[in-house]
């Protein structure tokens, strides 16, 4: 709104698509993987390939939204929300899988409780750096870097998606 110079009602219908782009990806995805996985390919390689993927589409479309022109960055904005929905399937799955029948909740319940802390830093730490540098290009930078973070948290961090085994 303040940087783009879009009305607020402009603002909501960008956004309300960017969610739309993001509910029609989960859905697309999440049921790709799992045909892909019923097929006989790795659970581990198509949840990680899935997490990388949506990762660096994030980061690359984010990085392009701070300096694009506005139709342009509307554009990837929308691309963006459908790379955010290759992620979201994973995230739940791979929970449930790591967790198991005896863990899952308490695994949901964690990675839940870290997304909300990163919902409440988030928009503070935006509105620090806004306020400090008067733009908002450190913000998208700051987003993008921690999407690339996570491809390499899934990518190499995560070594197996498969059930802890719980002593």
């Amino acid at each position: 709104v303040k940087a783009r110079s879009l009305s607020m009602v402009q603002m909501a219908q960008v956004g309300s698509l960017v969610y739309c782009m993001h509910a029609l990806s989960c859905f697309i995805v999440g049921w790709l993987s799992d045909r892909l996985i019923k097929r006989g390919a790795s659970t581990n390689q198509v949840r990680k390939t899935a997490m990388v993927i949506g990762s660096i589409g994030v980061a690359v479309t984010l990085i392009g939204c701070a300096h694009a022109p506005l139709a342009t960055c509307i554009v990837l904005l929308l691309i963006a929300g459908f790379f955010f929905g290759f992620l979201q399937p994973q995230i739940f799955a791979a929970a449930q899988t790591l967790g198991g029948s005896r863990a899952a909740g308490k695994w949901m319940a964690l990675q839940n409780m870290v997304g909300n802390f990163a919902g409440i830093l988030s928009p503070l730490v935006t509105g620090i750096v806004v306020d400090r540098t008067g733009s908002y290009d450190l913000a998208f930078a700051l987003a993008a870097a921690s999407a690339v973070a996570a491809s390499l948290v899934w990518g190499y961090g995560v070594r197996r998606i498969q059930p802890v085994e719980w002593g």
